[in-house]
């Protein structure tokens, strides 16, 4: 969907050290985290699809400038007071979303 080069960005530097965290169980570096949930959200705005939600555009714009910047430059560290999420899980929640939500 993004460019060659974004793509590679948003694999190498946030989806491959996640995903490996959780298949080693091992705990989940705390920028990575954040960003990789910040792309996630922010994608899914992006593409203008409906998800159940909406984000305006001046925050889907610093989202993506905040994310921009994270993947552009080493030891990036996340500004903490501008999201914030939490992981939900629920084994009742749905057996397709293995219960996170």
């Amino acid at each position: 969907m993004f460019c060659p080069s974004c793509e590679k960005l948003l694999a190498e530097r946030l989806e491959a050290p996640y995903a490996d965290a959780i298949k080693q169980n091992k705990p989940i570096n705390g920028s990575i985290a954040y960003y990789f949930w910040l792309s996630v959200i922010w994608r899914m705005t992006v593409f203008g699809m409906s998800f159940g939600f909406s984000i305006d555009k001046n925050t889907t714009e610093n989202m993506g400038q905040l994310l921009n910047n994270f993947l552009t430059q080493e030891n990036a560290a996340p500004d903490s007071t501008v999201f914030k999420y939490k992981l939900l899980y629920c084994p009742t929640y749905s057996s397709k979303n293995s219960g996170f939500q």
